[in-house]
């Protein structure tokens, strides 16, 4: 049987598939469009994503994850099979998948991403917990008995996690992400500005001026949406500065976050993460400031990576070959 590994980053907000020697096969939205009158599945990914907010009341719109977990088994399933047919034309020859999972899902979660990766098509699912991934495809000598804490977030939760000779010592799952700040970011605009926008224009107006550190009243975003005063249709503008103010409160539980697995840490570890200092990965990494922002209320060193979106799928990919050098308790294993 022909081998082919492949590790997938099941995300809440996107799904990355990743080969070795072909890079970053796929990246598209974790979103499935249902309609409900025909009883099946009318988009998926990218297609799904453009229908958000506009689709007919029948087209039910659905992220299959939530806070980093797998919600809804069916729809999750649909979503996989989809992007792993995508990907190698067919599922003939079964992959062994490598998944990563938060570090703190229940043993029943766990379950779940096994099962419905091998409902989708995988000859054999390898889950391995996030921040290990992160790790790994950053580079970073995980073998080492030396302390090195990775934070990772993500759009529905962030994964934190101190690592040491091929293992996670502690780490911690906050569910929060990239998702809250977009909410705070709407709740802002209709509380200030008396308009309601959706959730992909407040993606939209992070991406393009969010900033936590020194934010600009010069730097701006255009609002569109519907005014909470008339009814009509409506357009405002939000500053880098309002942005900052929106999700100041989101960025502040992921420092307490990081704060208290400090509080749990062995002080030899912490005092290599002093040295080494904290490395920053997920699509929320990118907001401008944040490792400033973290940096200045922990008094550590932190650092984005390059391509901070990616680590997570990269390292997940390569993991086989790194199997031998992970403690086992991190790097589970299933098939048929």
């Amino acid at each position: 049987m022909v081998n082919i590994d492949v590790g997938v980053d099941l995300g809440t907000d996107s799904v990355i598939i990743y080969m070795e020697g072909k890079g970053i096969t796929l990246s598209q939205p974790s979103i499935v469009a249902y309609d409900e009158k025909k009883e099946k599945v009318v988009a998926v990914g990218s297609a799904a994503f453009d229908m958000l907010g506009k689709a007919p009341p029948y087209i039910k719109i659905v992220r299959p994850l939530e806070n980093g977990s797998i919600s809804d088994f069916k729809m999750a399933e649909v979503l996989l099979r989809s992007f792993l047919t995508k990907v190698f034309g067919n599922l003939f020859f079964k992959p062994s998948v490598a998944m990563c999972v938060p570090s703190s899902i229940t043993g029943i979660e766990r379950t779940a991403f096994i099962t419905t990766a091998l409902a989708a098509g995988a000859r054999k699912v390898t889950l391995i917990e996030a921040p290990l991934a992160a790790a790994i495809g950053c580079g970073i000598d995980f073998k080492a008995c030396k302390g090195n804490m990775i934070v990772d977030i993500g759009a529905g939760s962030t994964d934190i996690a101190v690592i040491s000779f091929g293992g996670v010592v502690n780490s911690r799952s906050e569910r929060t992400g990239g998702y809250d700040m977009d909410e705070a970011i709407k709740d802002y605009v209709l509380k200030e500005k008396k308009l309601y926008i959706g959730q992909k224009t407040a993606e939209a107006a992070k991406i393009k001026a969010a900033a936590l550190t020194n934010p600009s009243q010069k730097i701006t975003a255009e609002l569109k949406g519907l005014s909470a005063k008339t009814g009509l249709p409506a357009s405002a503008v939000i500053t880098q500065t309002e942005i900052c103010e929106a999700i100041t409160p989101i960025a502040e539980r992921i420092s307490a976050a990081v704060h208290s697995l400090f509080e749990v840490t062995p002080p030899d570890l912490t005092g290599d993460i002093l040295e080494t200092g904290i490395i920053l990965t997920g699509g929320a990494a990118q907001i401008r400031g944040i490792d400033s922002f973290i940096s200045v209320r922990l008094g550590v060193d932190v650092k984005v990576v390059e391509d901070p979106l990616h680590r997570v799928a990269v390292g997940t990919g390569t993991c086989f070959k790194a199997a031998d050098d992970l403690i086992d308790a991190s790097f589970e294993e299933a098939g048929i």
